[in-house]
């Protein structure tokens, strides 16, 4: 259970606490007095408004979901509730920006405040939810808070988000009024992963819970160097030595794993198992739209580690690069997300993609463009299965 007794969170009224802003270029202004959207929608860990009728079925009930297991990794007391607010459309016609309290004109994608409150453009956006867990307890500094936000958070492809780049010391003494620049978000989110893999899951909360909103670069490096022989300078050493890579890779997916359904309970090593996803606004587990993207998520188990044949087709008529993509549930610059073509129902010489899978637990991700839902029969079989 985290232990932030230095830290207060207060709910009430608007304007009150920090805010983090995802945008291009601009930072987090004084408050606007702006009405909140109705509320429509209420889980167990989860309030959502704002423009739901757009929305994908299945959204809401994997974000209630996934806020859990959330708070279940960061240790937070789990007796806020998130309110998400989802401002694509701006029917009532008020800006993105009012809500945020930015100066921002154009570049804001979304925000959350210290009321674990998210206003976002984006559905699902679990990089905002991140960030709203951590609020019932009081937001770090910026460079950490968007790097675990960014290690933990959604798998969109938003720029920022290729391998990192500059220095530690310098993305963290770039934060000015709660803004982190996005150029800094690679290396933010890379970092925390670096210092998961060093410190473990306990311990890098525990420093990150030990750092203020308001704390200066100083006092961020004291922190995150503590116990290290030759200080700060020696642990950015030891980061710089580390292998880089993008985001998709490092991003650790265990929260999302624990909540998706099972692509299948076993597989056959003489026969193919076949899954039919049904990828469509109306299904209960379909989510988006996200970048022109409707989506679903399915997870299944490697025992054993070997060859695996993997065929998907389509019903759909368009083809979409990064329709099946299979990423295991941890993350490491070691293991790379796998992209496996999805054919046409009608193609001819269709064939099987063999894919090398380590022991261990998976997250598949098979998508559609929004203008073309579809299901997708997907087949398995390997050596491997048992």
């Amino acid at each position: 259970m985290r232990r932030l007794a230095s830290r207060s969170h207060t709910r009430g009224g608007r304007g009150l606490g920090p805010c983090l802003c995802l945008l291009v270029g601009a930072g987090c202004s004084d408050s606007q007095d702006v009405p909140l959207p109705e509320i429509k929608w209420q889980g167990e860990h989860l309030r959502a408004g704002g423009d739901l009728d757009t929305a994908c079925e299945g959204n809401l009930p994997y974000m209630d979901a996934l806020i859990g297991e959330l708070q279940h990794r960061l240790g937070t007391p789990g007796e806020g509730i998130v309110d998400f607010y989802y401002v694509a459309a701006q029917t009532d016609g008020t800006p993105l920006r009012d809500y945020c309290e930015s100066a921002d004109s154009g570049g804001l994608l979304a925000c959350t405040n210290d009321r674990q409150e998210v206003f976002s453009r984006a559905i699902p956006h679990e990089h905002e939810l991140v960030h709203a867990v951590d609020a019932e307890v009081g937001f770090s500094q910026t460079f950490l808070e968007e790097g675990l936000a960014e290690f933990l958070g959604d798998d969109g492809r938003m720029a920022g988000r290729g391998e990192p780049t500059g220095s530690v010391a310098d993305a963290i003494a770039s934060v000015t009024r709660g803004n982190l620049p996005l150029g800094y978000y690679g290396v933010a989110g890379h970092f925390v992963s670096f210092l998961e893999g060093r410190l473990g899951t306990g311990e890098l909360i525990e420093r990150i819970d030990a750092v203020d909103f308001e704390a200066s670069a100083d006092d961020v490096e004291a922190a995150l160097a503590m116990g290290v022989r030759g200080g700060f300078p020696a642990l950015e050493q030891q980061y710089e030595a580390t292998p880089k890579c993008a985001r998709a890779s490092y991003r650790d997916a265990e929260s999302m794993c624990n909540v998706a359904a099972p692509l299948f309970d076993r597989c056959s090593p003489d026969e193919d198992t076949i899954v039919d996803v049904a990828i469509d606004r109306a299904s209960e587990d379909v989510l988006g739209p996200r970048e022109e993207e409707i989506w679903a998520y399915r997870t299944f188990e490697i025992v054993n580690s070997g060859v695996y044949r993997v065929l998907a087709v389509r019903g759909g008529a368009v083809y979409l690069p990064e329709g099946l993509e299979i990423k295991p549930c941890g993350g490491g610059c070691d293991s790379p997300p796998i992209s496996i073509e999805v054919f046409d129902e009608q193609e001819l010489f269709a064939s099987d993609t063999d894919v090398d899978l380590e022991t261990g637990r998976y997250l598949m991700r098979v998508t559609r463009p929004v203008s073309d839902p579809a299901s997708v029969r997907i087949q398995f079989r390997g050596d491997g299965c048992e």
